[in-house]
């Protein structure tokens, strides 16, 4: 027993990579997210364009040079920051405000200091709704790992934390508020609004 103990947890670290080291930028640590954008069947969807948005910090509310934004968070309409980030894992080039979904319905943003965002879907596929409000995420370090990876968390699972959105076809006038089913993978707990079924059904790793 004891020997197939240790050939199950040698098959583990044979399978798995180790987790990577934290990412940083001027000695801030930083992660990352990953989008899926798919329609009810499983088909991708490209053309989502979106942003990420933070709360003010001290001085930002007056700094022109800041991007700001009004957003519907939780119960009221509050001024946010539109933070900027790299859709390239590399982190070179210039950062961008906006991701959009590709041919594969991927999108992508590293570069971001761990915390708490609000992902906002700016514009979506033609054909389909809008995203009804901002989906709360947290960027961590393991954040923008996906099974691609291939990282293996202290049990010997594989992270995935892909954010999955599914949207409906809209069959009225889209006034962002219909037809729009979301699905989070990374977090845990289930949020309800009369708009939207945010399902965050996976372990997040802090």
């Amino acid at each position: 027993m004891k020997k197939m103990m240790v050939y199950m947890v040698l098959l583990c670290m044979a399978l798995c990579m180790p987790v990577k080291a934290n990412a940083s930028q001027a000695g801030i640590p930083v992660g990352g997210l990953r989008l899926l954008k798919t329609d009810i069947k499983g088909n991708t969807l490209k053309g989502a364009v979106f942003q990420i948005a933070r709360e003010l910090r001290d001085g930002e509310l007056t700094d022109k040079y800041v991007e700001k934004q009004l957003l519907w968070i939780g119960e009221e309409n509050r001024i946010m920051a539109i933070e900027s980030f790299w859709t390239d894992r590399s982190m070179a080039g210039e950062r961008q405000n906006e991701a959009v979904t590709d041919e594969k319905g991927e999108a992508a943003m590293y570069g971001l200091p761990y915390g708490t965002y609000y992902l906002v879907e700016q514009k979506p596929p033609e054909g389909y709704n809008r995203i009804s409000e901002p989906v709360r995420v947290t960027v961590h370090k393991y954040s923008h790992l996906t099974k691609a990876d291939n990282v293996c968390d202290d049990d010997g699972s594989v992270i995935d934390n892909t954010l999955h959105i599914i949207n409906l076809r809209y069959t009225i006038p889209d006034t962002g508020s219909w037809g729009t089913v979301q699905l989070a993978a990374g977090g845990a707990g289930v949020l309800f609004s009369s708009a939207a079924l945010i399902l965050l059904n996976r372990k997040r790793w802090h």
